[in-house]
């Protein structure tokens, strides 16, 4: 019988390769992309900005919405947030990572977007505890729970972690602003949409969404915002941006990016969002 080898019929290693690409691709949960798919790293379900069990949010509606005039699916990915910003670098099929604050990602070989939004972020502790904060020491007696990865975003925060044996970071950011109103910790630190969504989630008082199993408590408890500039050196807001693989991809969303905001749909998408949880 005669043998037929891929010197013959080249055909047949191309297709044993391309086999391999998609069972690579499978292998770490990733869909094989057509040439229109955009693979896109998101952190793991922080709402409002991404509703995972629904896939969609503000970070994903944006995404969308900007690429879609250019004939692009985006096809969300969603990583926790110590690991997201590795995606990158790990996985060769990832077209992008969404909501990087403030271009930790050092690479001159992928393309920042303009900024798509901010992470607005808070220092609250409850009002009846009374602390006065004047600077990052004044924190280092106090319980704190961070989001995941904040040390690695802020300096002043990783100088807290290492003076600091109360300090923690919680992937979980519902527990995280429950721990608040429970009185489990003296302080959070957490983007203020974040804590927003979650406050109106927990409230005892507010109808389910049905989208998650939370416990429900008392969040009437009054609340003390701490100047994060003054005590931490943090900006509130802080820009977050798209990391592209491919500089075309950059533009075009830019340029859709650009689109949203000149017709106020970008504005509507916020506000979709953010007004129901606007006390």
């Amino acid at each position: 019988m005669q043998r037929f080898s891929s010197t013959v019929f080249p055909w047949l290693r191309a297709a044993s390769a391309a086999c391999a690409c998609l069972l690579a691709a499978a292998s770490l949960g990733l869909a094989p992309a057509r040439a229109t798919d955009l693979i896109i790293v998101f952190p793991a379900n922080i709402p409002p900005w991404t509703i995972e069990r629904e896939d969609r949010g503000i970070a994903l509606d944006i995404m969308r919405e900007a690429l879609k005039p250019f004939g692009y699916t985006v096809i969300p990915s969603y990583y926790p947030l110590a690991r997201f910003t590795s995606a990158m670098h790990s996985h060769k099929n990832v077209d992008g990572v969404a909501m990087v604050e403030g271009a930790k990602i050092k690479e001159k070989y992928y393309f920042y977007s303009e900024p798509t939004g901010t992470f607005d972020t808070r220092l609250i502790s409850l009002k009846k505890d009374k602390f006065k904060l004047r600077k990052t020491e004044d924190l280092y007696p106090l319980s704190l729970v961070a989001f995941e990865d904040a040390n690695r975003v802020f300096a002043s925060v990783d100088k807290i972690k290492h003076n600091n044996a109360r300090y923690t970071e919680s992937p979980n950011q519902a527990s995280q602003v429950a721990t608040l109103f429970l009185g489990r910790t003296n302080m959070i630190l957490i983007d203020h949409a974040i804590f927003m969504y979650w406050k109106h989630e927990l409230d005892i008082n507010n109808p389910r969404s049905g989208l998650h199993d939370t416990p429900r408590i008392d969040v009437s408890d009054e609340l003390e915002y701490h100047d994060v500039d003054k005590i931490l050196g943090i900006h509130p807001n802080s820009p977050m941006q798209t990391l592209f693989r491919s500089a075309e991809v950059r533009d075009k969303f830019n340029e859709g990016l650009h689109r949203l905001k000149q017709s106020g749909q970008f504005e509507k998408i916020m506000a979709k969002y953010t007004a129901p949880l606007t006390p």
